[in-house]
């Protein structure tokens, strides 16, 4: 999604990331009708709303989340991420949570996954 393309840019970390998601630009396409129609829908949580938006102020620039939301929701997918589920929050797990999307943690991932290291 070109929203964590331009997230992962402005962060400015000059690290494997960045250099691979530059070398890999074409994998971050626009977010299609659907999706964008599913962030409509989470906006609507005046909740959502509300704290997303400042969030977005507050960091400035790109916010990816909504999108990745979007995303997993349309394409019946899992979001991964390393944020917790905190009553009242605003967080990726909250938002998942109320739309009842799926989400794991990278461990439930590699659990889920049955990578052994």
């Amino acid at each position: 999604m070109r929203e964590v393309f331009n997230e992962i840019k402005e962060i400015k970390r000059d690290d494997d990331l960045e250099h691979w998601a530059k070398d890999n630009r074409d994998c971050f396409h626009d977010p299609t009708r659907q999706e964008l129609e599913f962030i409509t829908e989470i906006y609507r949580v005046n909740h959502f709303r509300q704290n997303l938006e400042k969030k977005r102020l507050l960091h400035g620039g790109s916010f990816a989340d909504p999108f990745i939301i979007a995303k997993a929701s349309v394409e019946g997918a899992i979001v991964v991420t390393q944020e917790q589920y905190k009553e009242g929050e605003t967080k990726i797990p909250n938002i998942c949570q109320h739309f009842s999307i799926q989400y794991l943690d990278l461990k439930g991932l590699l659990r889920q996954e049955k990578w052994v290291f």
